[in-house]
């Protein structure tokens, strides 16, 4: 009987979760902003409870043969618990460490332990794959050849997303399914200052919803237009951003032009030219607004009212943060042995807990990364979080959180009220890669983590309120202290991590 001991520094496999962002968030249609829209309705609640087939997938680097078929059950479970519908696996080479005859790819082991990962996945219902390896080839082509997108141009074939100027730094996906198409853009330039502005072309008449990822909201995009059969949208995409578009046409699945060219006409049922036309002069409107609605009142009064809206504040800085720091540290090492009766091999693997530690920074004078805080340092990784306190200016007029029953007599001075409110938005300058979630007054509420922001308008209220922002970091300065061996570029430097910068509320009206 063979036996090999391997010891895993941390855990046995380690799962990198590579998925489209805010996609295992969960919230219902009924949080869709009240909308009245049909698809935008049913695209919220299919978004925040999709089919198993629409899921995000998983890419597990798993080392080798070197498990038990406990911990893969386990594994497996806590993906699916976790939302995901899928796996793709990635055997990493770890012969440096285990015995390769027994272990290593295509190893009996090695086959047993890909066997119960299928069985695994397919008693969930979850999709399941592999790859070879991380090691992609790269096209580079010396000459045009026919599949090439240049060949295709010359041969006037356009794409189904086709940018209307130069572009390197969008990615496009577009798929299709039985209820809509949809458009996936990624501003791959992460590290970029600034947004990028400009048109797509889509091949199809179509009406485009916006997806946001972190919350699930779907609305209707404004500002389309149509060119030859094809639907123009501009884009405005932060980078890191992510966008999702539903494309919504015709009730025959197909991309009818003539359909929903005459719909869009005023001879069909939805009269969709006249929102077209009313969008169009939507920019004049806004223009002219104020003085709008100066000519609507009479002589003072709507002076005084345009200076009141001139003299308001709109941005609170958010200051005097309290800092908890969860530091997470390796605990008790612990072993899991198994004896594999169609193998004869015997294996035993090892994992450590986690200690977690309490760091109370206290109240900080400014917002700085957790290395450069003294009683912090370069070797804590895990959460922090922040919580302040604010009190929100007289001047900034926001809608009654809670809604009038029928009947209420304050039902139409409540409507008024909402429609004179503005929008109240939380803003952070970085969270230093790391993941974010905000409480305001105990509420959890969505946080759009490629512009770092969040809609408060909702769940603030007059008087005081609270903020909490809880920010994760990753296990790279805590790695560092154990000695890892396992950084493709040698050793890095300590990461930075925490909320930095400036944070501050933005209102709008």
């Amino acid at each position: 009987m063979k036996r090999k001991k391997f010891e895993a520094a941390a855990m046995a496999a380690i799962l990198a979760a590579m998925s489209l962002n805010g996609s295992l968030i969960h919230v219902s249609a009924a949080e869709n902003n009240g909308s009245e829209d049909d698809f935008a309705n049913q695209i919220a609640a299919e978004f925040s409870q999709p089919e198993m087939k629409y899921k995000p997938y998983a890419r597990w680097w798993l080392a080798e043969g070197s498990h038990t078929d406990e911990t893969l059950r386990e594994s497996v479970q806590e993906l699916y618990d976790d939302g995901y519908g899928g796996i793709e696996f990635v055997t990493l080479d770890e012969s440096q460490y285990l015995d390769k005859e027994t272990y290593a790819w295509g190893s009996p082991e090695w086959i047993h332990d890909t066997k119960v990962i299928i069985e695994e996945c397919n008693r969930l219902g979850m999709s399941v794959s592999m790859t070879s390896g991380t090691h992609w080839s790269t096209a580079n082509l010396i000459s045009i050849t026919p599949d090439e997108e240049a060949a295709s141009q010359e041969l006037g074939v356009s794409p189904r997303v086709e940018y209307k100027e130069a572009n390197t730094k969008l990615l496009p996906v577009m798929r299709s399914a039985e209820d809509a198409d949809y458009l996936y853009l990624y501003h791959y330039m992460y590290e970029d200052e600034e947004n990028y502005e400009g048109e797509i072309s889509l091949d199809g008449i179509y009406e485009p919803y916006v997806i946001d990822t972190w919350s699930g909201n779907v609305e209707k995009v404004q500002g389309v237009s149509y060119e030859d059969g094809r639907t123009v949208l501009h884009v405005d995409a932060a980078p890191g951003e992510t966008m999702v578009f539903a494309l919504k046409h015709g009730d025959d699945g197909e991309n009818s032009v003539e359909q929903i060219e005459a719909e869009n006409s005023g001879e069909g049922t939805r009269n969709e030219a006249k929102d077209i036309a009313d969008t169009k002069s939507e920019v004049e409107k806004n223009v002219s607004k104020n003085a709008a609605g100066a000519k609507e009142k009479e002589g003072n009064e709507a002076v005084d009212e345009l200076q009141e809206k001139s003299s308001i504040n709109n941005v609170l800085t958010l200051s005097n943060w309290n800092l908890t720091i969860d530091s997470y540290e390796p605990g008790e090492k612990v072993t899991r042995t198994e004896e594999n009766e169609d193998t004869g091999v015997t294996t035993t693997e090892a994992a450590y807990t986690t200690n977690h530690v309490e760091i109370d920074v206290g109240t900080l004078a400014e917002l700085v990364s957790w290395k450069d805080i003294e009683s912090v340092g370069e070797t804590v990784s895990g959460i922090g979080t922040y919580t302040t306190t604010f009190e929100l200016p007289d001047e900034w007029q926001i809608a009654e959180n809670t809604e009038a029953s029928e009947g209420d007599t304050e039902s139409a001075s409540s409507e008024a009220a909402k429609t004179n409110s503005g929008k109240i938005e939380f803003q952070a300058d970085s969270f230093q890669g790391g993941t974010a979630a905000i409480w305001i007054n105990d509420t959890k509420v969505p946080v759009n983590m490629d512009r770092r922001t969040a809609d408060l308008t909702a769940y603030i209220q007059p008087g005081e309120n609270t903020i909490t922002v809880r920010v994760t970091s990753s296990l790279r300065n805590i790695m560092i202290t154990q000695g890892y061996d396992g950084w493709i570029f040698g050793t890095p430097d300590p990461d930075d991590y925490g909320m930095t910068g400036e944070t501050k509320l933005v209102y709008t009206k």
